[in-house]
């Protein structure tokens, strides 16, 4: 409120007029009353109010989505975390039987190894008592073969 000149006196704070309120008019025109001001703050504040409302429900709804697509990612999450432990208790349970698998297996290769080798054996001596002669006509051999090769 501004005082008029005459009621100044020395010492006294001058106030400025009040700026206006951007998007509100806070200014009187003439011929305007009080209660035309008001009912056009109202509806200012009531447009406002319920742009908060729209934003309000608008939050709500979204924040419900996210709640159920929590729900359901945590529900998710359980039977993951289910199976993972099942996994892990199949697993330990394989875990002495695949090692005796691996022992037999190496004690089966070694085996096989010993095998080839008595098998390569019996081919080598085989082939020693197997003598072949060459050089001598087809059928000239008699019974006695020691003889026929003495002759």
């Amino acid at each position: 409120m501004v005082k008029p000149k005459a009621q100044r006196g020395l010492g006294a704070v001058e106030e400025e007029p009040c700026a206006p309120t951007p998007g509100i008019q806070a200014s009187l025109e003439p011929g305007q009353g009080l209660d035309t001001i008001l009912a056009t703050h109202s509806k200012q504040f009531e447009s406002i109010l319920q742009a908060i409302q729209d934003t309000k429900t608008s939050l709500e709804s979204k924040i419900d989505a996210i709640t159920l697509d929590v729900g359901l990612l945590r529900a998710d999450h359980k039977k993951l975390v289910t199976r993972v432990a099942t996994v892990e208790t199949e697993l330990s349970d394989l875990h002495p039987a695949t090692k005796d698998l691996q022992h037999t297996v190496k004690r089966l290769a070694s085996e096989v190894q010993g095998l080839q080798r008595r098998a390569e054996d019996a081919e080598g001596r085989s082939r020693r008592n197997n003598v072949r002669f060459v050089g001598f006509a087809e059928g000239s051999e008699t019974q006695n073969m020691e003889l026929f090769l003495e002759d």
